[in-house]
């Protein structure tokens, strides 16, 4: 598989056109194309939460007791397992959702969409991930901040628009689905973690 990441990040950015965007790339791949869209994204976060790790080690309260191979670990863990594991329950609660509420697609192609937005979401947010722990101590600390709020803010849209492309829902379903999947996985977590 070919990633193309310039038409990726460009279809994902263009934010008048990112369903349009979406409905052409529904058909291009499936289960596996997702898989390693989503596997390369979690590495590209894990690479940057490793880094922000590494420059800003010394500034974050609690995380000088860890020793810094320990905590290497625990974000290749949680980055690349745990939230892989997530992204396939979270397609599969969409899909469930999607077809309650009448959607007509197939959950590799609805697996695949996602995975576009979310390697793409990696791309766009991991420098933001570096800046918001380099600078957690100084003044400038809130424009990496709003930006990372703005950014996740984003990815509810393309959110949105995914799920409208995947299975043709109207408006108001698609934000039904979205809005149930996020409150299930809220509660799924809630229950499981704390």
């Amino acid at each position: 598989m070919t990633i193309n990441l310039s038409r990726f990040l460009k279809g994902y950015l263009d934010y008048q056109n990112l369903e349009l965007f979406l409905e052409k790339e529904k058909g291009a791949g499936g289960m596996g194309e997702s898989f390693f869209l989503v596997l390369i994204g979690q590495c590209l976060s894990f690479l940057a939460l490793s880094l922000a790790f590494a420059l800003g080690y010394s500034m974050l309260p609690g995380w000088t007791s860890i020793p810094p191979g320990q905590a290497i670990a625990s974000f290749f863990v949680m980055a690349v397992i745990v939230n892989t594991a997530g992204f396939y329950i979270t397609a599969a609660l969409v899909f469930a959702g999607s077809k309650l509420l009448g959607g007509k697609g197939a959950f590799g192609a609805q697996a695949y969409l996602m995975g576009i937005v979310t390697f793409a979401a990696a791309v766009v947010s991991s420098p933001f991930i570096v800046l918001v722990v380099l600078l957690s101590q100084d003044a400038l600390a809130l424009l990496p901040q709003l930006a990372a709020l703005v950014l996740g803010l984003y990815q509810l849209y393309a959110f949105y628009r995914l799920v409208r492309a995947a299975h043709g829902l109207s408006m108001l379903r698609a934000l039904v689905v979205m809005l149930a999947a996020l409150i299930a996985l809220w509660l799924l977590f809630s229950f499981t973690i704390g």
